[in-house]
């Protein structure tokens, strides 16, 4: 069953909230009018939901004032556990990638890379393709245009060995003489993200497919960590 989980939530809160719960019902009506409001919505988990079910039936019934009492504080618990299992459950399903991706606004490329990238002032090198590069990054992101992620940062690491000297990314990789975590990410950008795109880039149609996810594409940080040893070297 497809269920809201976010709107169940909140209404079960709700319910949990009224004040009748902590002041009394005015009436036995109005106490099995909120338990029949707070039934369904803990269809979620069978369990929970049969449970709940179970002592709103022995409520129905004539029992005694204590029974009654002790029966509708379990239906109660039963109602908090709900929320708690449906709070985990949504924090469980949380999308992996912001936890990545560090910038709260899910940029791909962070703003303050971008505009150390757009200040610097070289002679030799014109750096308007590669700051275009990363804000069509940013706009892939916020869209989810995945395929479009990693050909960017195909493009990015095809675009700019020559600041490095060099005329390919993998002799970039390789050869540049930083140090050793960022030669370890050169590599890593080099033969991870290269392979995914030439996957995407070059495979013919077929009878099945998997698109690709943000965790797939996500070479964010080994893009920040190039993007400011060109900014080292171009100020």
């Amino acid at each position: 069953m497809n269920i809201d989980k976010t709107k169940t939530l909140n209404k079960l809160q709700e319910l949990r909230d009224v004040k009748e719960l902590a002041h009394g019902f005015p009436d036995n009506r109005a106490c099995l009018s909120w338990a029949a409001r707070v039934e369904p919505l803990l269809s979620f988990n069978l369990v929970y939901k049969f449970n709940f079910g179970s002592k709103l039936q022995k409520l129905h019934q004539n029992v005694s004032t204590d029974i009654s009492e002790s029966t509708f504080q379990e239906m109660v618990t039963i109602l908090e556990m709900g929320i708690e299992k449906l709070k985990h459950e949504l924090e469980s399903e949380a999308p992996i990638a912001n936890i990545k991706l560090g910038n709260p606004m899910g940029d791909y490329v962070h703003q303050s890379r971008i505009k150390e990238l757009t200040a610097i002032d070289s002679k030799k090198f014109d750096l308007t393709k590669l700051i275009q590069f990363c804000n069509e990054l940013n706009s892939s992101r916020k869209e989810g245009n995945f395929f479009s992620i990693i050909m960017l940062c195909r493009a990015i690491i095809d675009h700019i060995p020559p600041i490095f000297d060099v005329l390919t990314f993998n002799e970039a990789a390789n050869n540049y003489a930083g140090t050793k975590s960022f030669k370890e990410s050169m590599e890593r950008l080099n033969n991870s993200s290269r392979k995914i795109a030439d996957q995407h880039l070059h495979t013919k149609i077929r009878n099945s497919e998997v698109l690709p996810t943000i965790t797939q594409v996500d070479f964010s940080n080994d893009l920040d960590l190039l993007f400011s040893e060109i900014v080292r070297i171009l100020k």
